[in-house]
């Protein structure tokens, strides 16, 4: 969720554009989002500087008008009962204990190999199309590095190596001392592949960025790979009206 500050820097930035000194510029402005969700991460912070940075503390918010949506579109009808729990979760209506732990329904629990669970101990080629609608999500970029290789190692086929090329330019040649060619290696940041990427034939990817978005190569498209080349790859559209599509992905 976007803190308090971000909405003001908006704010400011309308009213000059704008040049009038009224909220946002005069412009209707929409937000949408869900206060049950993430609050803004703010570093060591605590629970009332949580809140302070929230947008419901802005100076701001009292010009905005609450709309509440009355049906989740994404919910099926075996899902309800779930959807409902997440709502009392949001609301703080679950019992709790005194340490504010709550009890998480049987489903939710793994009880051994998450990997295994989700996508089995070994796949084969005909069961990916299947697999498309399967997805563990992690909280962060390096425990889905772990599993990505957890669930690679369990597909058939020889797997390519594809390392990326790390270099620093700067006009000062001691920075260059400063970041070694193994420090540039250890970095993933978010939206980038890792250093050395390993796929196979078979294997579920996604775009991390838009290619082409008329033919639904858009970022988070997933792919499924079908050959492997040294600078591009053959994939197949796995979602989307373009399921099924064959395309050419570039190395990058």
């Amino acid at each position: 969720m976007a803190p308090s500050y971000a909405l003001k820097a908006v704010d400011i930035l309308l009213r000059d554009i704008m040049n009038i000194s009224v909220p946002f510029g005069g412009k209707i402005m929409v937000l949408v989002g869900d206060f049950r969700q993430v609050l803004p991460v703010v570093r060591f912070a605590s629970r009332s500087q949580l809140v302070a940075a929230s947008l419901k503390s802005s100076e701001l918010w009292h010009y905005f008008k609450t709309i509440h949506l009355s049906k989740n579109m994404r919910t099926g009808l075996s899902e309800e009962e779930f959807s409902e729990w997440l709502i009392k979760l949001g609301n703080g209506e679950l019992p709790a204990s005194e340490n504010d732990e709550i009890d998480l329904p049987t489903g939710c629990i793994s009880d051994g190999n998450l990997v295994d669970e989700i996508f089995g101990k070994h796949i084969s080629l005909e069961d990916i199309p299947n697999l498309c609608d399967r997805v563990i999500l992690c909280p962060q970029n390096e425990h889905s590095l772990i599993v990505n290789e957890q669930v690679l190692q369990r597909l058939p086929g020889i797997e390519k190596v594809y390392s990326n090329v790390d270099d620093i330019e700067c006009d000062d040649g001691e920075d260059i001392c400063n970041y070694p060619t193994e420090f540039l290696n250890s970095l993933a940041p978010s939206g980038m592949p890792p250093h050395k990427l390993n796929l196979k034939p078979g294997a579920i990817v996604m775009l991390l960025r838009n290619l082409d978005a008329n033919r639904g190569l858009c970022n988070s498209t997933r792919l499924i790979v079908r050959r492997l080349h040294n600078h591009t790859d053959d994939c197949e559209v796995a979602t989307g009206s373009n399921k099924g599509n064959i395309t050419l992905i570039p190395r990058i």
